[in-house]
């Protein structure tokens, strides 16, 4: 029995761009076999399959850091009673040397194995701005850290007033925590939510560094009831992503693990957290649930908004809970204004928006 995997984005050597989403085919000599596709990843093989047992011909998979990976496919004929394993080895290319992309000498080629330089691998200390540190899980992460959040950085910054509260849901490793910890001041105070146990020990170490002392840390994820959270946690990167939450991040693969969920409502009421003036939402596509968990918190105390909204399905999620308060819509840095949810979520491309909330 021969069981074959084929993707059409990956190139002649067997490469795909960091940022692909891939669609492979599952060929088998005989119609009717099983398979179930496990992912390797460097060192790692995640436990829970990428697809389980299933006769479909295809399946999606969306590689979020880069390095050498490998598809591991369980098969098993129910006709004769057989079964085994088939590999296919591929690369996500970041750009960088040592990541395969413009360094021809390190590609996979003939079923070889892709020199991956351990420096791009372990945590490094990047600087933003003149004075700010930050310290990230991987060099390749470093290489775009800063570049990437400045523009809404700022923005989110001139939102923000001074001695007030200022919730960080989704803080990752703490750039917009510490811009919001400078706006509010020593009498302000910053909720930083991080759900991702790899983060939060950044997390912890980025506010220390960065003097940061207003900024307390919640490791739970925000959702619209108390209970636990399933979620998906990559070793390759920072990024933490509730499973299912939106099509575009719905197939990365990672290691699945259960966080504690809280309502923004609830531990506004018990008094657990005092009411914020700014909210950033960044949660990988769980915007919609972030929101639906805190209509009353809206509704009292109107705070100013900045969500990453992932997606139009992820999009059309937020814009239901968001319509029916009275809130204008910008995309930013620069873009388009709404003069309701509604009419954002017409414009909405299947693509990611920073869209910055405030009430009228």
């Amino acid at each position: 029995m021969s069981v074959r995997l084929e993707c059409p984005q990956l190139d002649a050597s067997n490469i795909v761009a960091l940022g692909t989403p891939t669609r492979w085919t599952v060929a088998a000599d005989r119609p009717g076999v099983e398979t179930r596709v496990f992912l390797r990843q460097h060192a790692v093989r995640y436990p829970t399959p990428v697809r389980d047992w299933s006769s479909e011909p295809w399946l999606d998979v969306f590689p979020e850091s880069p390095g050498e990976y490998a598809l591991l496919v369980h098969w098993r004929d129910p006709a004769s009673g057989t079964s085994g394993w088939a590999e296919r080895a591929f690369i996500v290319g970041s750009g960088r040397r040592g990541f395969g992309l413009g360094d021809a000498g390190r590609r996979l080629a003939g079923g070889g194995a892709l020199a991956v330089h351990a420096a791009d691998l372990c945590p490094t200390e990047v600087t933003l701005g003149r004075d700010l540190r930050f310290w990230v899980p991987s060099g390749w992460e470093g290489s775009f850290f800063a570049a990437s959040e400045a523009p809404i950085v700022e923005v989110l910054a001139r939102e923000t007033p001074a001695s007030g509260t200022a919730w960080d849901v989704g803080a990752n490793l703490g750039v917009y925590s510490v811009a919001l910890a400078r706006k509010v001041g020593k009498a302000g105070r910053v909720v930083c939510f991080e759900a991702n146990p790899v983060c939060v020990y950044f997390l912890r170490v980025n506010l220390l560094v960065n003097h940061a002392d207003n900024c307390e840390i919640l490791p739970v994820a925000l959702d619209d009831h108390e209970g636990e959270v399933p979620f998906s946690l990559n070793f390759g990167n920072s990024n933490l992503g509730v499973d299912l939450a939106s099509p575009i991040f719905a197939s990365k693969p990672g290691q699945r693990v259960l966080v504690p969920g809280r309502a923004a409502d609830d531990l506004v009421k018990s008094g657990e957290l005092s009411p914020p003036a700014v909210v950033k939402i960044d949660v990988e596509g769980a915007e919609g649930a972030v929101l639906r968990g805190m209509r009353e918190t809206l509704a009292r105390h109107r705070p100013r908004l900045l969500v990453e909204m992932h997606g139009r399905v992820a999009a059309e999620a937020a814009c239901q809970v968001l319509d029916p308060f009275d809130y204008g819509y910008t995309v930013v840095p620069g873009g388009p204004s709404f003069a309701r949810a509604r009419d954002l979520l017409a414009a909405f491309p299947d693509q990611v928006w920073q869209v910055l909330a405030r009430p009228r």
